[in-house]
C-alpha cells in the first residue's frame, strides 16, 4: 500500500503532491520544489507549469519513495506499526493491536487484507489509516532517511535507466 498518489484532475491535488514529496527530495533540489501554494497563488499558476513541477518532483523522489516502501514493508514495519498505533484514535489502535497479534511478522498492508481485518475495520477506521499513513511515512523518512539513503542507490540507477530509455 503506497500512501501517495498523483492527482491530475485538480490544481490542489498537484500542489499537495509537490508539497508532500518535496521532503523526500535531496536537499539540493528540495528548496526549489517546496513551494506552498495558497488558494490565491494556485489560481494564478498555469496548470501545465504545476504539472511539469509535479512530474519533476515525482521523478526525483521516486528512488526515496521506493526505498521507503521497501523499508515499511520489511525491516521498518515495526516502526510503521508503532507510529500508526500512536497516531490513530484509541478505538482504532485497539483494533490494530488485535489484528497485529494474528500475524506479528506481517507488514501493515498484509494485515489490513487479513479476513478478520476486513471484518473488524469499518470505513471510518480504514479512512483514518489511509489519511494518517502518508504523514507516518514522512516521519519515518525524517527519522530513518539518513540510513536509508544508502539503500536508495539501486533505485536511483533504475530511475536513471528509465529516464535514459524514455529519451
Amino acid at each position: 500500500m503506497v500512501p501517495w498518489t498523483l492527482t491530475l484532475d485538480s490544481l490542489d491535488g498537484l500542489a499537495d503532491f509537490i508539497e508532500y514529496h518535496s521532503c523526500l527530495l535531496p536537499s539540493s533540489l528540495r528548496e526549489g520544489a517546496c513551494v506552498l501554494f495558497d488558494a490565491k497563488q494556485l489560481d494564478q499558476v498555469d496548470r501545465e507549469t504545476l504539472l511539469a513541477r509535479a512530474r519533476e518532483v515525482g521523478r526525483e523522489s521516486w528512488p526515496a519513495r521506493q526505498t521507503l516502501k521497501d523499508f515499511a514493508s520489511g525491516s521498518g514495519m515495526t516502526h510503521e506499526r508503532q507510529a500508526l498505533l500512536k497516531a490513530v484514535r484509541p478505538t482504532t489502535a485497539i483494533l490494530l493491536a488485535r489484528i497485529g497479534t494474528l500475524d506479528p511478522a506481517a507488514n501493515l498492508e498484509t494485515l489490513l487484507q487479513h479476513p478478520q481485518a476486513k471484518f473488524a475495520f469499518h470505513e471510518p477506521e480504514r479512512i483514518e489509516i489511509q489519511v494518517l499513513l502518508p504523514e507516518i511515512w514522512i516521519q519515518l523518512w525524517q527519522d530513518h532517511g539518513s540510513s536509508l539513503r544508502v539503500l536508495q542507490r539501486p533505485f536511483e540507477r533504475e530511475a536513471a535507466s528509465f529516464t535514459h530509455r524514455l529519451q
